[in-house]
């Protein structure tokens, strides 16, 4: 399995269920759209997703469980 299929499972985001990933990135997207004047609020926006992906990416390789 490629980390694209892993990513894009029926079942979820990897395995964060699709309701949540949604929710997760729409925060982050509302967030960096509300504070972009303030640029460093805008990349405290970023975090969340970036953490998803991480997360979402460490339990592909098998280095989280």
């Amino acid at each position: 399995m490629t980390f694209v299929e892993y990513i894009t499972q029926p079942s979820g985001f990897g395995k964060t269920r699709w309701p949540v990933a949604i929710m997760i990135h729409l925060f982050g997207a509302l967030s960096i759209y509300y504070t972009y004047k303030q640029s460093w609020w805008a990349l405290l926006g970023l975090a969340p997703v970036v953490l998803l992906w991480y997360g979402t990416y460490m339990n592909y390789t098998k280095r989280w469980v």
